[in-house]
């Protein structure tokens, strides 16, 4: 046992029996480090990650590589999930060296945190044209030793370019302009895939931040060939390997291009985004099938990710007993014992099963024809029929098997994503358990708050909630969105009120006046550079969602104080979000969501169907751009928004307002219904 073993971190647990002398990201660390002045071998993963799983049992369970790891390096070992801010800087620096990024993370720092040299996955000997390990290892102890000046020069070289990312300062462009989003928009559409969905080659991302941008796009240009490419991607990404489709949910991401063989880890953001999109999907397409998959991965969701402490869970493992994909790959032979002859062959037309498989002799399951070409096109409806008991036999199956581990932590920001996503599937379809579900999970974060301090993580200890880590700009960030979705779907002031609370707490703990932009963290100090996460893959950044929550807030209160940050944040970023709009999708949309604010109030009793009808036609469609507020006549809200805004005659009355210019307030619903066609 090392360092690790009482860790909370599940990551950081599994590497506890290894014979290298790990620390965790602690000032213990750094101080041996000074004191022996030896550089300090930094590894970055996390639980659910199968080439982390690989280095570990290659490299770190060595006698050998651990003899050279210890002997010449201080080894700090962290969970990404639970320093978000520590993997982002130290990812730019790995990107910088090596023009490559992912996970594990591998990277040589001085004794005072300055990279100087990194990767990803280094193999235990040399292969495919890369050095082994320990090669690796013994040249950089080599270096340091020889020539440690120089080392530290090309960090500090290395540390002032980084840090000149964070901080230029020249003349940048307006893009404030719609005119300037379509342009951008183009650009994207170019990089679209239209036979395999996405954008083009592999390995795929979902890139749900991109689809939510040009979903934006469609509804104030309704250009085809976005809804071509959205209906396109959300097909093959159902049909395809990424998709469980037997428990539910999807994998991180595609290995190949038709979104075939996946990389076998399910993350909780993932699927949050991902059942967000299908929802988006069906409000441009008027496609139910979208929905049916959004509810369906909603529901894997709250049963597979839902955790006793009445949360959700990070991520479900990519291997099992350490074999990547084998609780969700098939052997045809072991097929052949589940099925019957005719099953089998009808197994055969559904997904395309075969004795060689797809990956490594094994068959991920790809959908060629669609249980509903089934149902539309057999003679009679006995083979859909016979389907059904093959995914139910096949489901039976999955669940006797070993199961992959499950990392149990309760990260605020991803939680948060998925309450994001109930909200928007509620406006659409009721779900009275999910919206209790929800509420607890909404109550047990905030009920470990502390002096207004939201925390990053959320245990149960000795019967009770309490919060570790404090929290990032994206759990602010991601929390404040979930109050408003919640709020658009019950229209209960309460989250309305800690929506407002949480965006003043965002623009006063998190934006940084003197560089005019927002910061990840801001309790971390021992960090080289200031950690300001900008890019929108596959997640949206912490700074992209609180430039929505500063436009929102705007919307809401009136308050220019909102409006001028978001405009900052914008300004400052303006030069790369047109050099690399995919990777800023996320800030896109906010541009253009600014350019078309609407706030809509219905005032009158919730249960008047007047006013049901109203609040449902104010709702229906995709427009983020939309705020609709509720407030009864005996209870009228402080907001500017509502302000002098009152039942006309005695009746429901509905005020749509576009950018704060309101047109006349109305108690017809017909004449209110105008508004929105």
């Amino acid at each position: 046992m090392n360092r690790l073993s009482n860790e909370k971190s599940l990551y950081l647990r599994q590497h506890s029996d290894n014979p290298v002398d790990w620390y965790p990201w602690s000032d213990e660390a750094f101080e041996q480090a000074k004191i022996k002045n030896l550089p300090i071998f930094l590894s970055i993963g996390y639980s659910s990650c199968h080439w982390c799983h690989v280095m570990e049992r290659e490299s770190f369970q060595s006698d050998e590589i651990a003899e050279i790891m210890n002997k010449n390096f201080i080894n700090i070992k962290v969970d990404r999930e639970e320093f978000p801010d520590v993997d982002s800087i130290y990812m730019k620096a790995v990107q910088s060296i090596s023009g490559t990024g992912g996970w594990p993370l591998s990277v040589f720092l001085t004794p005072d945190l300055n990279p100087f040299y990194g990767g990803t996955y280094f193999p235990p000997t040399d292969r495919h044209g890369m050095p082994s390990f320990s090669k690796i290892l013994l040249s950089i102890s080599d270096h340091w030793y020889k020539q440690p000046n120089l080392v530290i020069d090309n960090a500090d070289q290395l540390k002032k370019l980084l840090g000149n990312q964070n901080n230029e300062d020249e003349k940048r462009t307006n893009i404030l302009s719609e005119e300037k989003i379509f342009q951008l928009s183009e650009g994207i559409i170019s990089m679209l895939d239209f036979i395999n969905g996405g954008t083009r080659g592999f390995p795929k991302f979902p890139q749900v931040p991109l689809f939510d941008f040009i979903s934006i796009c469609y509804r104030y240009n309704k250009d085809e060939r976005i809804l071509r490419g959205i209906k396109i991607t959300l097909d093959n990404i159902n049909k395809g390997g990424i998709h469980d489709h037997l428990l539910g949910g999807f994998h991180r991401y595609s290995t190949d291009e038709k979104w075939s063989v996946p990389h076998f880890e399910k993350m909780l953001y993932d699927n949050a985004l991902i059942a967000r999109l299908f929802i988006y999907g069906y409000r441009v397409s008027n496609n139910n099938a979208y929905l049916d998959i959004a509810e369906k991965t909603l529901k894997f969701i709250f049963t597979e990710m839902w955790s006793s402490d009445n949360g959700f869970i990070s991520s479900i493992d990519a291997d099992t007993n350490g074999v990547e994909g084998y609780s969700y790959t098939w052997d045809y032979s072991n097929l052949i014992t589940i099925l019957n002859e005719n099953q089998l062959k009808l197994a055969n037309e559904h997904w395309l099963l075969s004795a060689t498989g797809n990956y490594e002799g094994r068959n991920v399951l790809n959908i060629i024809n669609t249980l509903d070409s089934f149902k539309s096109n057999a003679k009679d409806i006995s083979d859909f029929k016979e389907l059904l008991i093959i995914y139910e036999k096949l489901k039976n199956n999955r669940l006797q098997r070993l199961q992959p581990k499950k990392d149990t932590k309760m990260i605020v920001s991803w939680m948060s994503l998925v309450i994001q996503a109930l909200g928007e599937f509620l406006i659409e379809k009721e779900n009275h358990e999910w919206l209790d579900k929800s509420n607890l999970v909404m109550d047990m974060i905030f009920s470990t708050a502390k002096d207004d301090k939201i925390f990053h993580i959320i245990e149960q200890e000795n019967g009770s909630f309490t919060g570790r880590i404090p929290g990032y700009l994206s759990d602010y960030s991601e929390l404040s969105l979930a109050c408003l979705a919640l709020y658009k779907c019950t229209y209960n002031e309460k989250w309305m009120k800690k929506f407002i609370i949480l965006g003043e707490l965002i623009s006063k703990n998190f934006w940084d006046v003197s560089h005019e932009s927002f910061i990840d963290s801001s309790s971390n100090k021992n960090l080289y550079i200031t950690p300001r996460d900008t890019f929108d893959s596959p997640t949206y950044s912490g700074i992209s969602s609180a430039n929505l929550v500063m436009l929102y807030s705007y919307s809401v209160t009136g308050d220019e104080k909102f409006i001028n940050i978001f405009e900052k944040s914008v300004h400052k970023e303006s030069d790369n979000i047109i050099k690399y709009p995919n990777a800023y999708s996320g800030w896109i949309s906010a541009i253009l969501i600014s350019n078309n604010l609407e706030q809509v109030v219905i005032v009158g009793d919730i249960n008047n169907p007047n006013t049901k009808e109203m609040l449902k036609i104010a709702s229906s469609g995709h427009n983020p751009s939309r705020i609709v507020i509720h407030v009864e006549e005996s209870n009228l809200s402080n907001l500017s928004i509502t302000k002098d805004k009152k039942m006309i005659n005695g009746h429901p009355t509905g005020y749509y307002c576009k950018d704060f210019v309101c047109k006349n307030p109305t108690n017809s619903v017909k004449e209110f219904t105008k508004n929105f066609i």
